[in-house]
């Protein structure tokens, strides 16, 4: 058994490394040449069909658990009790838990949501998209003065995946969850695939697409990664890139991956880090021995390799020009097994986005995301699931926040705690105090939250809900909204 075992995993080796070979080689070709771009891609696609990935197993046997959670008793003062609707235009404080150390609901405040256009005559629209978002401190140099600086980067619709850059204008609170009461953005650029065909060609078939699974600008960088959605067999892929600023002239270098690549340690999975991204302050960048980056991922179509609550690796971006399949340097700083989850974590539960937040010395790390809070089911979607999708489900759903003790994460980073011992100083809930997240999102079934973006100099957060609702000119096209809160003391 042993010598077939070992067989099997130099076979495993030889086939990852044609894959790589492969793969390197073709997304090399298609930037050589523009004019050859159509013919490149498609051949890129017939070469990755025929590689055969190795399989990454998690030795885990574990079976999922729902544990009771509850908000942890971290309250040093709490604010007025909320009013009973959202009403008004004026910023809408929330009474909710504050701290000495932590940043809490207490500290946000509600300024309201923008939207997206309808767009007819670009190469993709927002309607059924805007899972991830980024945010430009150097967007719409020429835009109003009106306390939103900068510009939003924010993906088409799911199908095309490409990305358009668009402007912050005045939030507005609705007090009837109208898309039509809220401001529109105006397009700064089109849509384009920032990938410039990476995502093409890495999808296998259409059954099995890549996707962006998060957006940061650093610098006059576009940094972005991507994961294959349906990954039941537990496939290793590259997943972190980088482009420029231009939507239409992206020029990227990537994609590579964080940590070894097809490793056989579980925690170096990409299906734990392709996902949303976030920058850290510079402090903790040289605690963290100069990584300036963070990103992970939390998703429920592959268990065996995904975190069972949100993940985040710390790592720095390498130049442009490094070649692809590079493995980066990274340390983990959080994900959850199979074995030990995060307590009353529910494999419905799709954690989106994340921000290290910072006010007045005061550190914390926010998760944003839809959390599931009725019994698991598995399979196609039934008429209460919200959605028709084989796969796990778990209605009612609520949009949620989950914050962590920044010390608790760079303590990982030191070796003194495992990255799943981890856990949240407190939660964001319709039981907290003062009420929940979901009491600024608008009303919808899913409940799913798409990315998260931070202008920390501003201390305003841009949280994207999907398919928030509809306009009256376009009934039938549904919109992602970007809800804006600011962090206060």
């Amino acid at each position: 058994m042993k010598i077939a075992y070992s067989i099997l995993c130099l076979a495993a080796l030889v086939l990852g490394g044609r894959f790589l070979a492969e793969f390197t080689s073709a997304v090399r070709e298609s930037r050589e040449s523009s004019v050859q771009a159509a013919s490149t891609l498609a051949s890129n696609r017939a070469v990755l069909s025929e590689g055969t990935q190795p399989r990454i197993k998690d030795t885990s046997t574990a079976r999922i658990q729902l544990i009771p959670y509850h908000d942890t008793p971290l309250v040093a003062a709490v604010a007025p009790e909320p009013e009973s609707e959202l009403t008004g235009t004026e910023p809408k404080r929330h009474p909710g838990p504050v701290h000495d150390t932590y940043i809490l609901p207490g500290n946000f405040e509600y300024l309201g949501a923008i939207r997206p256009p309808h767009v007819e005559d670009l190469t993709s629209k927002f309607s059924w998209g805007g899972a991830v978002v980024a945010f430009n401190p150097h967007g719409d140099p020429e835009g109003d003065d009106d306390g939103f600086p900068g510009s939003l980067y924010l993906s088409g619709h799911v199908y095309d995946q490409q990305v358009a850059e668009l402007s912050i204008p005045q939030p507005v609170i609705s007090s009837f969850s109208s898309l039509d009461d809220l401001s529109v953005a105006r397009v700064l650029q089109p849509f384009g695939d920032i990938t410039d065909g990476t995502i093409r060609a890495m999808t296998k078939d259409d059954s099995q697409p890549f996707q962006l699974g998060g957006l940061q600008v650093t610098g006059r960088t576009l940094h972005w990664t991507i994961f294959r959605y349906y990954n039941v067999e537990g496939y290793d892929f590259l997943s972190h890139g980088v482009s420029s600023l231009s939507t239409r002239k992206p020029f990227p270098g990537g994609p590579w991956h964080l940590g070894p690549y097809q490793s056989s340690e579980s925690q170096w999975h990409a299906y734990k880090h392709a996902g949303y991204i976030c920058d850290v302050p510079t402090d903790v960048t040289i605690a963290l021995g100069n990584r300036n980056m963070l990103s992970g991922l939390q998703i429920s179509t592959g268990l065996q390799t995904s975190s069972q609550g949100p993940a985040l690796f710390a790592y720095q971006l390498p130049p442009g020009t490094t070649p692809v399949g590079a493995s980066l340097d990274a340390v983990p700083l959080l994900w959850y097994s199979l074995e030990e989850p995060l307590p009353g974590h529910h494999p419905a539960d799709l954690w989106t986005g994340a921000a290290w937040l910072t006010l007045n010395g005061k550190q914390t790390v926010m998760f944003t995301g839809r959390k599931a809070t009725g019994p698991v089911h598995y399979g196609v979607g039934r008429p209460q699931d919200c959605n028709e999708n084989n796969g796990y489900h778990g209605p009612p759903y609520e949009g949620q926040a989950i914050f962590y003790a920044a010390d608790d994460l760079l303590e990982v980073a030191r070796r003194q705690k495992n990255a799943w011992e981890v856990q949240p100083v407190a939660r964001w809930t319709s039981q907290t105090k003062g009420g929940g997240l979901i009491r600024y999102l608008f009303p919808t079934c899913e409940q799913e939250l798409g990315g998260l973006a931070y202008d920390r100099k501003s201390n305003l957060l841009y949280l994207v809900q999907l398919g928030a609702g509809t306009t009256e000119d376009s009934p039938f096209e549904p919109l992602p909204i970007i809800h804006v809160f600011r962090v206060v003391s």
